[in-house]
């Protein structure tokens, strides 16, 4: 029994002050009291700091979730604008070709002349080229024109005035 009374003694007060304990089993009582309430507050350390453990495992693999989705969205951004940079390229590219081709193919119509067929007609076709300077500038446009015998100055003259964007009554 005076064991069970010491299991209920354990909990008993704790405030009380050491001068006032007069007899020994009294101290022995208040001496376990205090080892098993230290018992308690290690074990709650113990508890609290495996929790804590626990929680900072857990934030570190929250960490490297988000880490790899943030990693996942970056890859895809840049996936998506480097299509873009890469379809855009190749839109200039093709553009590029297809201008080249047409000055080649436009080059090749104005500087040939047309095979002379057997018969000697009076259709006889020629380019002339004509040079543009603007007023006030130095920089000289050329600009090639079919004529034939039945192209007038003035016509060829007006034409270029026209292709231009300036007044005829000036030149």
């Amino acid at each position: 029994s005076g064991a069970v009374a010491f299991d209920d003694d354990l909990d008993g007060n704790l405030d009380i002050d050491p001068e006032e304990i007069t007899e020994v089993e009294t101290a022995r009582q208040k001496i376990k009291q205090l080892m098993h309430e230290q018992e308690r507050a290690a074990d709650y350390e113990d508890r609290l700091t495996r929790k804590l453990q626990r929680l900072d495992a857990d934030l570190a693999s929250k960490r490297e979730q988000v880490e790899g989705l943030q990693r996942s969205l970056n890859l895809e951004r840049n996936k998506f604008a480097e299509e873009y940079r890469s379809e855009k390229r190749e839109r200039e590219t093709k553009a590029k070709t297809q201008e080249e081709r047409i000055r080649e193919y436009l080059t090749e119509v104005l500087y040939t002349k047309p095979k002379q067929k057997e018969k000697r007609s009076e259709f006889h076709l020629d380019t002339v080229l004509v040079s543009f300077v603007k007023p006030n500038e130095s920089f000289r446009y050329n600009l090639a024109f079919r004529v034939d015998s039945g192209t007038t100055v003035a016509q060829l003259r007006n034409s270029a005035c026209k292709y231009w964007g300036v007044s005829s009554e000036h030149f």
